[in-house]
């Protein structure tokens, strides 16, 4: 196969958890006792790492999924964070979000979002919340860019999507994590303030 060079052969001495040779390949993990944002900023990178090489290589057809995947992913983890925030602001008992639905997350978020926020436009919200739903119509239980067919082992996944465009997916995605962004960066504010009383 190719290249008979030893580095291409798994061997004994093969492991995932050897040393780099150089330590600016080392990624450093749990550094911090809330790695949260790690997780979420980490696939919104991916994604857009993603992007940027199905562009630039025309590999649009193979990396749709980890594209669509990643920027799922980063919604729901982002969501799911920004409830826990909302909630201790609100100062409303601690109850962890869970599920993979980003249409039910989204709507409790923005309950939330409707008490903390009375007295602003929310009309961007209001957009976020329609972008949110079509990509949770598109993958409902966050599986369906993951497998390519469903826990039946029989039906397809993604049944009548025949194209996506990564332009228009890159940039609805992008403006709904800068939002959430901007929304998760004022409640740590509003949270340092409440903290600080």
């Amino acid at each position: 196969m190719g290249n008979d060079s030893d580095e291409n052969h798994l061997t004994e001495s093969d492991s995932i958890f050897n040393k780099s040779t150089n330590t600016q390949f080392d990624a450093l993990v749990n550094f911090n006792h809330d790695m949260s944002h790690g997780y979420i900023e980490g696939y919104r990178i991916h994604a857009r790492i993603g992007v940027q090489h199905a562009i630039a290589d025309r590999n649009q057809d193979y990396l749709i999924y980890p594209i669509v995947y990643s920027y799922r992913h980063h919604l729901e983890l982002s969501i799911k964070r920004l409830i826990v925030r909302s909630d201790q602001v609100l100062e409303n008992n601690y109850n962890p979000p869970f599920g993979h639905s980003l249409v039910a997350l989204f709507s409790r978020l923005k309950k939330n979002i409707d008490s903390i926020y009375t007295d602003i436009d929310k009309s961007e919200f209001l957009h976020a919340s329609r972008i949110v739903s079509e990509l949770h119509n598109l993958d409902p239980k966050g599986e369906d860019f993951r497998y390519h067919l469903k826990t039946d082992n029989k039906t397809t996944t993604l049944q009548g999507v025949e194209r996506l465009s990564i332009e228009s997916l890159f940039n609805c995605l992008e403006k709904v994590s800068s939002l959430l962004e901007a929304v998760d960066s004022d409640l740590c504010h509003r949270l340092e303030l409440m903290f600080t009383e």
